[in-house]
């Protein structure tokens, strides 16, 4: 029989090899939490862009790109005497009025998709530029001048949860690169400055990381995706307001109720074309009337009534262009425009 001082013997070595390899579990732990970098999702959150498209293959012969804006901003002077903006008007006591922008912006977009993944569950993921006016735009490109930076750089993402003729509403979520976003601020944590260099930007929205943080837009793709830059677009944008003074106005434009761009579209690729005309309800005014509507009945109704003036802009805008000879096709997100215009033979 063992004896009393074996079993103690043997049962207090097993103590000291169970706590030496406690010790060393621990340290191992300790080590990995220590090297692991702490990581934030952060960007500006998902906000619902309700807009209704009007897509162009081409124009008349006898209209110029500012002949078209031209019709566009009579035409919408035309529409704000229609009888139906009354009654909005008449419950905030201001009227509304039309506003252009001074020169068209220039956009840059890259998108990504992961073996057509995102286009085929309507979802649009891209990194984008803004350019403040075309000249700068070509400044900057063609010689790279410093005084005509991009004014804007962002990584966006659209989910569409409705597209049903020409109307689509998405839900939308933007990691900004300015210090009046998040997670920026001036005081202490400004963004990175332009010009924003494309090799770097693009890798920072392939993986979806920047610095120590993770992307909005890319952490509400919701899976584990591989995305590859498969498309790129220039568009330039001319834009008209609709304005008007309400108590639901947000943002820096809190009077932009509804916005009407035409869009001239090229991709670099192959030279195709396309054209578009956007008529978005604005969400420096629908954010709040949303919110506001779920639990205000009053609110609701007005809220309905912005939408109706949405539906009705669209309508008359496109029956304007209709009568003026333009070849009016069907409507599709610009990402699937652009593949389209570049994969026909992938996408079949």
């Amino acid at each position: 029989m063992m004896c009393l001082f074996s079993i103690h013997t043997i049962f207090m070595n097993k103590v000291k090899v169970l706590i030496l390899f406690t010790l060393i579990i621990t340290a191992i732990g300790g080590l990995l939490l220590f090297s692991k970098k702490e990581t934030i999702v952060s960007g500006t959150e998902g906000r619902t862009e309700e807009e209704y498209k009007i897509s162009y293959s081409n124009t008349p012969e006898n209209f110029s790109e500012e002949k078209v804006y031209s019709l566009i901003k009579k035409k919408l002077d035309l529409v704000l005497k229609r009888s139906e903006f009354k009654d909005i008007q008449e419950i905030v006591s201001n009227q509304f009025y039309v506003t252009e922008g001074q020169d068209p912006l220039v956009f840059i977009d890259y998108y990504f998709d992961d073996h057509l993944a995102l286009y085929n569950s309507l979802r649009m993921y891209r990194l984008r530029y803004r350019f403040k006016s075309q000249s700068e735009f070509y400044s900057y490109t063609k010689i790279q001048d410093k005084n005509s930076y991009p004014i804007r750089c962002e990584i966006q993402l659209k989910v569409y949860d409705e597209i049903k003729d020409d109307y689509f509403r998405s839900q939308e979520y933007r990691f900004e690169f300015r210090s009046e976003s998040p997670p920026f601020n001036p005081e202490n944590n400004p963004a990175p400055p332009p010009p924003w260099p494309i090799k770097q930007f693009l890798t920072i929205a392939q993986k979806g990381q920047y610095k120590s943080y993770t992307l909005l837009p890319y952490h509400k793709l919701g899976e584990k995706v591989s995305l590859k830059n498969n498309a790129h677009l220039i568009t330039k944008r001319k834009r008209f307001h609709l304005n008007i003074k309400t108590p639901w106005g947000t943002g820096p434009n809190p009077e932009q109720a509804f916005i009407i761009s035409i869009d001239h579209s090229l991709v670099p690729k192959n030279g195709k074309e396309f054209n578009e005309v956007e008529i978005e309800f604005e969400r420096n005014v629908s954010t709040k009337l949303e919110q506001l509507s779920s639990t205000d009945m009053k609110i609701k109704k007005i809220n309905r009534q912005f939408k109706s003036l949405l539906k009705l802009i669209y309508k008359e805008l496109k029956e304007e262009l209709l009568l003026n000879n333009f070849a009016i096709g069907s409507s599709m997100t610009k990402y699937r425009r652009t593949m389209t215009l570049t994969n026909e033979k992938r996408l079949q």
